[in-house]
């Protein structure tokens, strides 16, 4: 099945949906080495059992092949050649007169367990009855930007497109986070500081506490990526890897000069896909 998109926009988007961001924050100690590895900017990379964007969609296929309640769609193709998928479930009996909801996760591309969640509803509204045969359609998008999601699986950071410079020094991506120890792995370094917005937890000293009130604290650090000043500006990791982060990329609160806003509100395709989306369906509420 193929989902047509509507032409053009004729008025601002209202966004009603229910997104699933569910962060995930590591934070590690990486200490100096006599000489840094090669510039890379691969990160931790996550856990062996979430979904990568291949099983993301082969799962989809079988589960349309094998369930007749769900109806898989191609919203369309991101930036990097992937499909956006739509799952939509529904009963043509009630469909006509029900309102509709939908379900976005994952726009942000690194959060794996946000699509995990989503895929986990898929799975259930799948293979068993459900009240929302009754009450209306569901949409579900399991990841909304799949390219980024393609970068987080392997550890890199999840943005797409061009890189971006970002401290207009006439280069790109030359500034980012390294490996200064050699360990395979890309962390946050903690660095003794009276200033410092972040102490040890007393009952567990890997986990960081922030500073209540901007004041100082004994045995405070500050906090940031493992890495140095590579282009010798005397400002470190400014320019780290970047491009188009598809969550800033909508209307509403849009920030011009931001560069990983985009040059232009619904300038990815991405973000384009899913505002019309919800622009052709005035039933969502």
């Amino acid at each position: 099945m193929s989902f047509a998109v509507p032409q053009p926009l004729r008025r601002e988007p209202r966004w009603i949906g229910l997104f699933f961001l569910l962060p995930l924050l590591t934070i590690g100690w990486a200490g100096p080495s006599e000489a840094a590895r090669p510039i890379s900017q691969q990160l931790t990379p996550p856990p062996g059992d979430y979904l990568t964007p291949e099983r993301l969609d082969a799962e989809l296929l079988e589960l349309e092949k094998t369930y007749g309640r769900l109806e898989l769609s191609r919203m369309g193709q991101s930036h990097g050649g992937r499909t956006i998928w739509l799952c939509t479930f529904r009963s043509p009996q009630y469909a006509a007169n029900r309102p509709e909801a939908l379900i976005v996760a994952n726009l942000e591309g690194d959060r794996l367990a946000a699509t995990e969640v989503a895929m986990g509803l898929v799975r259930r509204m799948a293979t068993r009855s459900s009240i929302w045969a009754q009450s209306g359609t569901l949409h579900i998008i399991p990841c909304a930007n799949p390219d980024g999601f393609a970068q987080a699986v392997q550890g890199l950071p999840p943005t797409r497109g061009a890189a971006i410079d970002e401290d207009r020094d006439g280069q790109t991506d030359e500034d980012g986070p390294i490996d200064l120890n050699g360990d395979g792995r890309v962390l946050w370094v903690r660095i003794p500081s009276a200033a410092g917005e972040w102490y040890s937890h007393p009952g567990d000293e890997r986990a960081m506490v922030r500073v209540e009130n901007a004041q100082q604290h004994a045995g405070a650090f500050r906090l940031m990526r493992e890495g140095w000043d590579q282009d010798g500006d005397r400002q470190m990791l400014e320019d780290g890897p970047g491009g188009i982060s598809i969550d800033r990329n909508f209307p509403h609160r849009w920030k011009q000069y931001a560069a990983s806003a985009g040059p232009y509100p619904l300038s990815e395709v991405e973000s384009s896909l899913l505002a019309r989306f919800v622009i052709s369906r005035p039933k969502i509420a």
